[in-house]
């Protein structure tokens, strides 16, 4: 108050200094399986709401710090979260997950004479030209090798095949001949960081 005057004064919020972060449950799944996804928030007021960006076209906002999603198709995607406090009118910026997702099928393909390899090798016509490249994918090199998708069966069309040395992979996958090679062959960490590849076929 001054003489005749009243000064009423207004507090908003830094909201310079709201931030959110984000995690995945798992970076490396099967298609269909759900994801469980975390966030949180700081320097935020009111009812939060957050809006996830999974990298395939798909966007969900929801006030749970905690839900399930399931991607639909295979692929490398890169997610990212974001919060608000003002039911959608700002958010902070979005956080980027560091860890790529690597979503597989459960099936996956490789010819050495593939004319158009393509991610995530679903048939023979987009088949890997190695093995390399499908473990490559599956243990998601982008990632640092922190995942490898469990369960996913390569299969073998034609060629010899050989890995690069040294590679361990968390999770047991199977490797097979498309159709001369009945034997499943599983290659699997087990628990020392020694790799061990064997296929009972002749011409692999």
């Amino acid at each position: 108050v001054s003489k005749t005057l009243i000064d009423i004064g207004c507090y908003e919020a830094d909201k310079s200094k709201a931030s959110c972060s984000g995690a995945l449950s798992d970076y490396a799944v099967l298609e269909g399986a759900k994801v469980s996804c975390s966030a949180e928030a700081a320097g935020i007021e009111g009812d939060i709401i957050y809006k996830w960006d999974f990298g395939n076209g798909t966007t969900v906002t929801t006030n749970l710090a905690k839900f399930a999603y399931a991607y639909p198709n295979a692929g490398l995607f890169t997610v990212s979260v974001a919060a608000s406090g003002d039911e959608g009118e700002t958010w902070t910026a979005p956080f980027e997950l560091p860890t790529k997702i690597v979503v597989a099928p459960s099936v996956m393909y490789v010819n050495s004479e593939s004319e158009n390899p393509s991610f995530p090798y679903k048939g023979k016509e987009a088949a890997a030209k190695t093995i390399t490249a499908v473990l490559n994918v599956m243990t998601n090199n982008d990632s640092q090798g922190l995942a490898c998708v469990p369960g996913v069966e390569v299969r073998i069309v034609s060629g010899s095949q050989l890995t690069d040395s040294g590679m361990v992979l968390n999770e047991a996958i199977v490797i097979r001949g498309e159709s001369d090679n009945p034997t499943n062959v599983v290659i699997t960490h087990n628990g020392t960081s020694k790799r061990a590849f064997t296929l009972n076929h002749a011409d692999a």
